[in-house]
């Protein structure tokens, strides 16, 4: 271990002395010789006057306090040997002076080592000497260079050292090292040789990379101490301090952004903005704020609101009031400017200063003169359809019953077909487009005794009186909305085909009402979409009939479905090979107490008729996969998929699709065991927009299947563009497939599905002989009565 440098440098030389003085007064004291008297004061004082003199050398009045307090203890310690040679010098006594003078050593002796403990300050003690605050609640590093050594001895706080999980708290480096550790550009900072001690700061903030740091900490130099051989100073670990006062520099620059940003969009907003004095003095006023009230800056800033309002018109002050006392308000201004009438909409809002006080006022306002000069154009003309120009439903029927002498009349109803799926897939800007088309082409019709109107949606009504309604006048109209009832709409690069329902009833024959001639004109319009080909319908009394009973269909069908009423069967599909069951096909059946057994084609008609379809159909599949979950876990079907069929409507509903979803996730069954079913009809309004939906459900892993084909609507250009999994021939050609037709037309068939690897299922299978006959085809998946007749399997 290594001593102190004050003790090597001050007690070792001390020491020699010391030991020669003791030497020196044994010799006198054994001596029989006679010594002259003061001869030992004489000697010490000589070797006193040497150490006087080795202090100056050295320059240092701490080490010649030490040296006179170690001789001078040295003397008076020895002299118990020859008192009787200092009686002259000390002549009160004998004893009494020698313990005065023992005293006296003694404290010389504590004076020596006090001050080797004050040259000898550990960096630490030193440094809390110097500044007033505790090192060891900083964290704090002390630097002492020491010029003999080169070397330099860092002291860590305890603080310090927890912190940046320091192993030592003290550590002696050489200068080479330390200056590594200081980053480059602030070596002048933390780094003094002698010659820079008189200009350097008192204080300074540099970067100095700890032991076992990756980084650097910013360090905060307080106070530079000199040594007599060295220089030392205190450091505190400033990091955080220094990375607030970054984030506040980077802050205060965002702030500055900002202003100049929001400066920016307030000059290119085309709302106004003023910003206001509690007394109404405008602060600030946008460009706009300028434009519109037709002034210059310097006219506006400055100058008071209230007289501003006065001179355009404006005399209602008590928005000021308001907004002083509620702290906010809001109010339509008109304003008169260049002769023109205006109509501000103003929102204030008071910015409250720290006590809560109204600092300053913010209005922002709005142009809103178009909306009000539009709504007083349309003022009187509330009869009327906004896009088209056309009457609405409102003023048709007022510009009925305003118009006398009535004595016959013809109502048409126009309905778009499938109006929603163009809105949906083209895009609602196509769609009124399309609306604004057929209003201009209805325009033909538009005279003194006709009357066009935009009824509802995508609902147009044609109502002709008089010599309009005569019986030649309508076969004319007929023909002309017939060359009208199906038109290419064409948009920027497409062509949309677009086709129409139309009904018409006639008064008084239909009707002694003039308004409800136009119900019964919409009546024969929705009959007539049902029968293909008829583009023009007339009303018919049974029409009105078989209405009355669908409504009290619906009626029971409400009820049927809130008290799940309907029944789920399924039907097997077999495989003839295993005679496994690959499917079970689902099939609604609903029984009335009054009504009997309604066929589901039926009963699925008058919900979609009734605006029930979806409520029927989601009760369906949520039914219907509940029991299925059940049925998986018997042994014939634990390998089976379940077939839902699904009306097209449905199908094309995306919503419908989220909710097929969640009831597979309810019930935990994979959409790769559920096999949609879709009958060819729903290839008929929009194959694009089927094709699409059967691709979001194919995404999901569905299966798809193509019921009933070759009924109704086949067409090959379906199997080259829909990605179906599943054709089922129709039980027309399975009835009669003993003919060669038939056979041949099952071949194509199963030759398409053997090509795209899909798969083909017979349905209406009967007999033995069918079932050999389709086998020999190569059909293996078979359904019907021969196997399983549909019912209830839970």
């Amino acid at each position: 271990m290594k001593t102190p440098q004050a003790i090597r440098r001050h007690v070792l030389p001390l020491g020699v002395a010391a030991v020669a003085t003791t030497l020196y007064a044994s010799l006198i004291a054994m001596s029989p010789l006679e010594v002259p008297e003061g001869a030992f004061v004489v000697a010490a004082s000589v070797l006193f006057a040497v150490y006087l003199l080795y202090t100056a050398y050295l320059k240092n009045a701490l080490f010649a306090i030490n040296a006179s307090a170690l001789l001078l203890a040295v003397i008076l310690l020895t002299m118990e040997t020859r008192t009787a040679s200092i009686t002259v010098v000390l002549p009160y006594g004998e004893d009494i002076m020698q313990a005065s003078l023992q005293n006296v050593g003694v404290f010389a002796v504590i004076l020596f080592g006090g001050a080797i403990y004050f040259e000898n300050l550990t960096p630490q003690t030193k440094r809390q000497s110097l500044d007033p605050k505790k090192a060891s609640n900083e964290e704090t590093m002390q630097v002492v260079f020491m010029r003999e050594q080169r070397k330099v001895r860092l002291q860590f706080s305890k603080k310090l050292a927890k912190r940046h999980r320091l192993k030592k708290r003290s550590m002696l480096i050489s200068y080479e090292q330390f200056k590594k550790m200081v980053h480059p550009s602030d070596l002048p900072k933390a780094w003094f040789a002698k010659k820079d001690e008189e200009t350097a700061l008192k204080t300074a903030h540099f970067k100095f990379k700890l032991p076992g740091s990756r980084g650097y900490t910013t360090m905060f130099r307080y106070g530079l101490y000199p040594l007599s051989k060295g220089t030392a100073y205190t450091a505190y670990d400033v990091t955080s301090v220094q990375l607030i006062s970054t984030q506040l520099a980077a802050r205060e620059q965002q702030y500055k952004v900002l202003e100049n940003e929001s400066k920016k969009v307030m000059e290119m907003s085309q709302d106004l903005i003023v910003k206001l004095d509690k007394d109404g003095t405008v602060l600030h006023a946008s460009e706009k704020a300028l434009e519109v009230y037709g002034r210059k800056r310097e006219d506006v800033i400055g100058k008071n609101a209230l007289k501003i309002n006065e001179s355009v018109g404006r005399t209602d002050h008590g928005w000021l009031d308001e907004v002083l006392e509620k702290h906010s308000a809001t109010g339509t201004a008109q304003i008169l400017v260049n002769d023109r009438k205006k109509y501000i909409r103003w929102n204030y809002e008071a910015i409250n200063d720290d006590e809560g006080n109204v600092d300053y006022i913010m209005a922002i306002g709005h142009d809103v003169t178009y909306l009000y000069e539009t709504e007083k154009r349309f003022a009187n003309d509330k009869n009327h359809d906004h896009l088209t120009g056309l009457l609405n439903q409102q003023g048709l029927y007022e510009t009925i019953a305003a118009t006398d002498n009535i004595e016959k009349a013809v109502s048409f109803f126009i309905d778009i077909r499938g109006f929603s799926q163009i809105n949906d897939y083209y895009g609602h800007a196509v769609g009124d487009e399309i609306l604004v088309s057929i209003a201009n082409k209805l325009r033909v019709f538009e005279h003194g005794q006709c009357f066009v109107s935009r009824f509802s949606g995508d609902e147009f009504v044609l109502y002709c009186v008089n010599e309009e309604a005569e019986r030649d006048v309508i076969e004319r109209y007929i023909d002309t909305l017939k060359t009208k009832a199906v038109s290419i709409h064409r948009t920027e690069d497409l062509n949309i085909e677009v086709k129409t329902n139309i009904g018409y009833a006639c008064y008084p024959e239909d009707t002694n009402d003039k308004t409800s001639l136009i119900s019964l004109s919409s009546l024969a319009m929705k009959e007539g979409a049902l029968q293909n080909g008829t583009p023009v319908a007339r009303y018919r009394k049974k029409m009105s009939d078989t209405l009355r009973q669908n409504i009290l269909v619906a009626n029971k069908l409400q009820r049927a479905i809130e008290d799940e009423a309907i029944e789920i069967h399924f039907q097997e599909v077999k495989n003839v090979k295993d005679d496994s069951v690959d499917y079970l096909e689902q099939l609604a059946r609903w029984s009335d107490s009054k009504l009997g057994n309604v066929p589901p084609d039926e009963f699925i008609d008058i919900a979609d008729k009734s605006n029930l379809l979806d409520k029927l159909e989601r009760y369906i599949v949520e039914k219907t996969l509940r029991l299925f979950k059940v049925l998986r876990k018997q042994k014939p079907y634990r390998s089976t998929k379940v077939s839902v069929n699904l009306s097209p409507t449905s199908l094309l509903d995306e919503r419908f699709l989220t909710f097929f979803n969640q009831t597979l996730k309810k019930y935990g069954i994979e959409a790769s065991d559920v096999c949609v079913e879709i009958s060819e009809n729903t290839f008929v309004n929009n194959l694009d927009l089927c094709v699409r939906r059967i691709g979001q459900y194919k995404k999901h892993e569905y299966q798809i299947a193509l019921d009933d084909f070759g009924k109704e609507y086949s067409s090959l250009a379906i199997l080259e563009n829909v990605d179906f999994d599943i054709i089922k021939i129709d039980a027309v050609f399975t009835r009669k497939i003993h003919s060669v037709k038939n056979q041949e037309i099952v071949k194509m068939v199963r030759k398409i599905t053997r090509l795209s690897h899909k798969e083909l299922i017979a349905e209406g299978v009967e007999t033995s002989l069918q079932k050999e006959i389709l086998q020999e085809l190569d059909c293996d998946l078979q359904q019907g009565y021969l196997f399983h007749k549909p019912q209830k399997l839970t």
